[in-house]
């Protein structure tokens, strides 16, 4: 076998993907916001790795363009939705 899936199996696969159910919605309760019920600090921490990894691959590539100096700090990861965004932040930022 070459290790490539037949049609069939790929119908097969995709069979029990089609569950129309809606997704239940997310409480915007700001205590629940604050007991980090959203993401475990693990994945927060997995969350800022990758942006710190991402801010620096950025930060090269922006010295390689201006060859000035980039600092870059630890990311801060936190929940916020799209309204306070919204409104801490000027358009355009």
């Amino acid at each position: 076998m070459d290790g490539m899936l037949s049609q069939d199996e790929i119908n097969a696969l995709l069979s029990g993907l089609t569950d129309t159910a809606e997704p239940e919605p997310i409480e915007d309760d700001v205590s629940i916001i604050n007991n980090n019920l959203y993401l475990s600090d693990e994945e927060k921490d997995v969350i800022g790795e990758v942006s710190n990894i991402c801010m620096g691959s950025a930060a090269t590539a922006l010295f390689s363009i201006l060859n000035h100096r980039v600092n870059i700090t630890t990311p801060k990861v936190s929940y916020s939705t799209w309204d306070e965004l919204l409104k801490n932040y000027e358009a355009p930022c």
